[in-house]
């Protein structure tokens, strides 16, 4: 990997951090507002969805580790909810096929991201 490359992906890591901490405020699944962190509906090694804002949300130490372990109905019901029933089973699918993201398109992530954290900066 290009030092290029690690450089903006922990720049995406960042901005997505950022940008769902503003966002969630607080645990999606129980409303803890402790131990937060990013979890990820399809795991984090799927690159093509890594930086998606659907796949990433606010979850206390407690509910990830119960999500990480089971991948409990809380979580994927969360989902259906807030994006429609159409979302996970697309994320899923989608995780299933791996996909090569070339430097250019996480530059365009990045500008897209960095455009919507100005947006909540607002």
């Amino acid at each position: 990997m290009s030092a290029e490359r690690k450089k903006l992906e922990l720049q995406l890591d960042n901005l997505i951090r950022r940008i769902v901490n503003k966002r969630d405020k607080d645990c999606v699944l129980c409303g803890d507002r402790n131990l937060l962190g990013v979890s990820h509906f399809v795991k984090r090694d799927k690159k093509a969805y890594r930086w998606d804002l659907r796949n990433c949300h606010l979850m206390c130490g407690k509910c990830h580790e119960e999500w990480e372990k089971n991948e409990n109905e809380k979580y994927y019901e969360y989902m259906v909810y807030h994006y429609g029933p159409d979302v996970p089973i697309d994320l899923h699918r989608g995780s299933r096929h791996p996909v090569k993201i070339s430097e250019e398109e996480l530059k365009i992530m990045k500008i897209e991201l960095e455009l919507q954290m100005e947006q909540i900066d607002d």
